[in-house]
């Protein structure tokens, strides 16, 4: 039985955060492209320090081969010149300026690895981005159109007002007679009538006519044959 009840449990939690997520869909859909603008933003300016670490490490490189390039040649005149001592200081200091040298080398390489994978990562992110605002604009725009539509359907229309004033007009009246009931209605349809009069009298031949007639039509036609 519990695990029934765990299982129902579970079945409801996850029906109410669907529902949750149906709801506001549009506004997680908005939140959600505010945190992957923050992250890629965050991720350029991460490129930006690893680039400019690889260019310093470039430029301590230059240093440090210059620094070779001299020392070198000195070397080899105390050497040729038989003097240990001063060829041991400057093959000591060799040594170390080619153990700094493999260091930085192996930082730029792991730099370059890092910004690699950051540039790869970053590649298709302005176009997914765009892709993402612009659908965005778009569920917003169906979401807004939805609540619209919901709002009519909530909303009685013209009609359904109009019978429930008729039932009301019986109701207080008390007449169930249906000739009676005929001629309010009679009446109702000539009150709403009134804004045709015009055409009416027209058609009686009073005053211009307010719309184009079939009769006007064949007249026009007969005169240019």
């Amino acid at each position: 039985m519990l695990k029934t009840l765990n299982t129902l449990l579970r079945g409801q939690l996850a029906e109410a955060e669907d529902t949750l997520i149906d709801r506001n869909a549009v506004a997680l859909l908005n939140q959600k492209i505010r945190d992957a603008e923050a992250g890629m933003n965050a991720a350029k300016l991460s490129l930006t320090g690893l680039i400019k670490r690889d260019r310093l490490e470039e430029r301590q490189l230059e240093v440090i081969a210059n620094r070779i390039a001299d020392l070198e040649p000195r070397v080899r005149a105390a050497l040729k010149a038989g003097d240990e001592a001063q060829a041991t200081v400057g093959a000591t200091a060799l040594a170390d300026l080619e153990n700094e040298q493999a260091a930085r080398n192996a930082t730029r390489a792991t730099l370059a690895a890092r910004i690699a994978r950051l540039r790869h990562s970053l590649s298709g992110a302005p176009r997914r981005m765009a892709d993402l605002r612009q659908a965005a604009a778009t569920a917003k725009a169906v979401e807004q159109e939805r609540r619209g539509q919901r709002a009519i359907r909530g909303a009685q229309t013209p009609g359904a007002h109009l019978a429930e004033a008729e039932a009301l007009v019986t109701r207080i009246l008390g007449q169930d007679d249906p000739f009676e009931t005929d001629e309010i209605r009679a009446e109702i349809e000539t009150s709403l009538g009134h804004t045709n009069a015009a055409e009416r009298m027209a058609d009686a031949g009073y005053g211009p006519a307010t719309r184009t007639r079939p009769q006007d039509v064949l007249a026009r036609l007969k005169k240019t044959n």
